[in-house]
């Protein structure tokens, strides 16, 4: 085989990674749908905050709420459980404790969830007992093709997509055009910017 064949070989197999990677990114930052596992009426929670900042946003694509102990949230019907989703979400929020996240992922993979957020902590940043979990985390999002971003981080917010995904309050933002997202790191609150480089700026 010619060096220019192998060459052209590599890229062909480049390609449908680098689309699958795009999907992905596009599937947390603009999803059509938004599942919320671990919804709670109690505006205090995680899942409290997510719907509260989904509204204030006038997030303008489906949510569904996943709740063991409300069959309604602000005129939204509840379903108990992961399996009760429709097929397909593109993402999911796990506001929900460590103990049940695996299981959790593992179904949203069987129903064909494309992305999900982690905010719980427990993991490699307590020790080998941790990191083992995490690696299992890891392992069953990869073998789903499912993009992940956690655990332990505080979400994100697209602001020029109307995409508040953090249990920080957080209100809406005009961009004036720019394309611009935020992400809140692990330790201590201080949010993180970024626009497109086609608004002029960068990462802050």
């Amino acid at each position: 085989m010619k060096t220019s064949d192998f060459s052209g070989a590599q890229a062909g197999q480049r390609e449908p990674a680098a689309e699958a990677a795009v999907a992905a990114v596009t599937s947390v930052l603009r999803p059509a749908s938004v599942a919320i596992v671990g919804a709670s009426a109690d505006p205090r929670s995680f899942g409290g905050f997510v719907l509260a900042n989904l509204e204030r946003f006038g997030y303008a694509g489906a949510i569904h709420l996943v709740s063991r102990s409300s069959a309604e949230i602000n005129g939204r019907t509840c379903v108990k459980t992961v399996d009760e989703l429709p097929a397909g979400i593109d993402l999911a929020v796990l506001a929900i404790p460590e103990a049940g996240v695996l299981d959790a992922v593992r179904s949203l993979a069987a129903k064909g969830t494309r992305a999900a957020v982690l905010f719980a902590s427990g993991y490699a940043e307590t020790g080998d007992a941790g990191r083992e979990r995490q690696d299992q985390l890891a392992a069953a999002a990869r073998d789903a093709g499912m993009a992940l971003l956690g655990p332990n981080c505080m979400g994100f917010t697209n602001f020029e997509g109307n995409v508040p995904v953090t249990f920080e309050a957080v209100q809406p933002y005009p961009c004036g055009g720019r394309r611009v997202s935020a992400w809140w790191r692990r330790a201590g609150r201080w949010p993180r910017t970024c626009a497109t480089p086609s608004s002029g700026a960068g990462c802050r």
